[in-house]
C-alpha cells in the first residue's frame, strides 16, 4: 500500500527501496522498488527516514528492537483520506489507511497500524505495535495494550481492555477485558485455546 501510494505523504519524500531479511526477496524488486538488502544494510541509509510496513505486532516489535541502537527517524504514513479529530495524539511510525476514523482525545502509540475503514472511538488508547485490521470498530475508552492484534471487522464494548499481544478474531464482539497473549473469538467473544480448531 505505501509503495503504491507514497505520494500521499504531506512531506516530499522519495521512496528508494526496501530492507527485507527474507532471502527470497534479496536482489529483486517489490512493488517496482528494489530490495536493498537485509536489516544489516541499515548502516548504509542512516541519513534516511523509515516506515515499517508490516502489520504483525510481534514482527514489528522484533524489528524495532533490532534497530533501536541506530536512533532512526521513523515517519508516519497517514492517508489524506482518513478522518482524524482534533485532540488526537499520534506518536511515531504510525500507518493510518484511507477511510479510517479516529475520534477525539484518542492516543495512537508508536508503530500502530490502523487499517482501511477502521473506527477508533473517543478516548481510546492504542499502545505500541497494535494492529487494527480493516473495519475494526472500537467503542469509546477502549484500551489496546501493546501488540494487541484485532482481526477484520472485530468490535469492542466501551471501556474494554485488550491485553498485550492478545488476538481478537475476525468479526468478534468483545464485551470483557482480556489478559496477555490470549485468543478471543465469536459473538460475543470468548477466550479460546490457541490450538483449538
Amino acid at each position: 500500500f505505501i509503495a503504491y501510494n507514497h505520494e500521499h505523504l504531506k512531506e516530499n519524500y522519495r521512496l528508494i527501496g526496501f530492507l527485507d531479511d527474507d532471502p527470497q526477496n534479496q536482489g529483486v524488486n517489490l512493488f517496482n522498488y528494489p530490495v536493498l538488502g537485509g536489516l544489516e544494510k541499515i548502516v548504509d541509509y542512516l541519513d534516511c527516514v523509515f516506515i515499517i510496513g508490516i502489520a504483525f505486532p510481534r514482527v514489528k516489535e522484533t524489528i524495532c528492537n533490532k534497530l533501536e541502537k541506530y536512533k532512526l527517524d521513523f515517519i508516519n504514513y497517514i492517508s489524506p483520506y482518513a478522518w482524524i479529530s482534533k485532540e488526537v495524539t499520534i506518536w511515531k511510525g504510525v500507518i493510518i489507511y484511507p477511510g479510517a476514523c479516529i475520534d477525539y482525545e484518542s492516543e495512537i502509540g508508536d508503530f500502530v497500524t490502523v487499517n482501511k475503514n477502521a473506527v477508533v472511538g473517543h478516548n481510546c488508547i492504542l499502545k505500541r505495535y497494535v494492529t487494527l485490521a480493516p473495519n475494526v470498530s472500537l467503542a469509546g475508552h477502549t484500551l489496546c495494550e501493546e501488540g494487541a492484534d484485532l482481526g477484520i471487522g472485530s468490535s469492542t464494548r466501551q471501556n474494554v481492555i485488550i491485553g498485550p499481544f492478545t488476538v481478537l478474531g475476525g468479526q468478534a464482539m468483545l464485551l470483557n477485558n482480556t489478559d496477555k497473549n490470549e485468543l478471543w473469538l465469536g459473538v460475543p467473544a470468548r477466550k479460546k485455546n490457541r490450538y483449538e480448531n
